[in-house]
């Protein structure tokens, strides 16, 4: 059975350590500090939705190798969409260069896709049986409410610019 309240904590912790992670990556490479996301605050909601992605397949009994498979499917898609949702809008937030890897319009690279299944193994063996073991107590679900509220009205601010 899907917890609810249990996603929308798995979303919020995403979306924030995903803005940390690549806040700390994009900062090192330009030497300088670097906000990677097109909203304002500290959170990328497309590491938040990947998480998600991948904590509902983690809860299908599959053969381990499939399960990899559809974390790698899964993560690369939703970058895709995403990438190409906002290249269609003229907004480009990453761009991976062919002589690193094999690429797709810049927008999905092999090398990530191997990197996005990697973190899934991560979340799913290290974090989540963290996550599971707290009591999702009622202000750690009113706090996620509070922040997924703020991304929202980030996001709603930001487009209707």
């Amino acid at each position: 059975m899907i917890n609810y309240e249990l996603i929308l904590l798995i979303f919020v912790l995403g979306s924030l350590f995903g803005w940390i992670f690549e806040f700390i990556v994009r900062s090192i490479k330009k030497e300088k500090f670097v906000n990677p996301g097109y909203l304002k605050g500290f959170y990328l909601p497309i590491y938040g939705t990947g998480a998600v992605l991948i904590y509902i397949i983690n809860l299908i009994e599959i053969n381990f190798l499939v399960k990899l498979l559809l974390f790698g499917i899964s993560t690369t898609l939703l970058e895709l969409i995403t990438g190409l949702i906002l290249n269609q809008n003229g907004i480009s937030l990453w761009k991976y260069k062919k002589s690193n890897s094999i690429t797709y319009k810049g927008i999905i690279c092999v090398k990530c896709s191997i990197m996005w299944i990697f973190f899934a193994l991560i979340f799913t063996n290290f974090i989540l049986p963290k996550l599971l073991l707290i009591e999702l107590a009622s202000f750690i679900y009113y706090i996620s409410l509070i922040i997924l509220s703020i991304i929202f009205i980030d996001f709603l601010n930001r487009i209707s610019k």
